[in-house]
């Protein structure tokens, strides 16, 4: 089980990686990072936000952020 472990950690760890290329490319808000993001969340356990649930200020300043000057339809 280690092992299992060990090689999730990993694949998590280059997700991440992968993550910061593409933020540091100014394509963090495209799809490919989306899913990213969602590959690890989901290894996390974490669930989708559900009716009723709401992003902090801090996560509504990064969505901000990550979406101010992107031509609509990107």
């Amino acid at each position: 089980m280690i092992d299992k472990a060990k090689e999730i950690a990993t694949a998590t760890n280059l997700m991440r990686m992968a993550l910061a290329l593409l933020d540091k490319a100014g394509e963090g808000a495209s799809a490919a990072a989306c899913h990213l993001q969602g590959a690890i969340d989901a290894t996390a356990g974490a669930q989708p936000m559900q009716d009723g649930n709401a992003l902090t200020p801090e996560q509504e300043a990064v969505l901000d952020r990550l979406t101010r000057d992107r031509p609509s339809g990107e």
